[in-house]
């Protein structure tokens, strides 16, 4: 079975009903980021580690999206700890990290979702 065709519903669905679990997803979601970021230049922040060890804690949050991977855009939802570049070649420089969860993060981590990196953008968004 692919995971790559189904969408986050699809992807809950496959853990809710223990076809993979949140470790085989989010391995195969980190395979597929370094088979196609070469071309694509998508993920500027590569959080496999992050990600594989959060998909493996037993309190991974119970919500509607427990166990699917995600990418997070390098602003807006933010984890404390995590790097927070905002698509700035300085900030990565200092290896600038968020102080705090963002709403937006805390809720995603709240649903269960697993962050395996951040994506790229313009610099501050601009």
């Amino acid at each position: 079975m692919t995971t790559g065709t189904l969408d986050g519903v699809g992807l809950r669905d496959l853990v809710r009903d223990r076809e993979v679990s949140a470790v085989e997803l989010a391995t195969a979601a980190v395979e597929r980021v370094e088979s196609l970021n070469g071309s694509l230049n998508a993920v500027s922040v590569p959080l496999f580690e992050f990600g594989l060890a959060a998909a493996a804690k037993p309190a991974l949050a119970q919500g509607p999206f427990t166990g699917v991977p995600l990418l997070l855009k390098d602003a807006g939802a933010c984890y404390a700890g995590l790097p927070l570049f905002l698509g700035s070649g300085l900030l990565r420089s200092l290896g600038w990290t968020a102080a705090v969860d963002t709403v937006l993060g805390a809720r995603l981590r709240e649903c269960g979702f697993v962050v395996v990196g951040k994506t790229n953008m313009p610099e501050f968004g601009v």
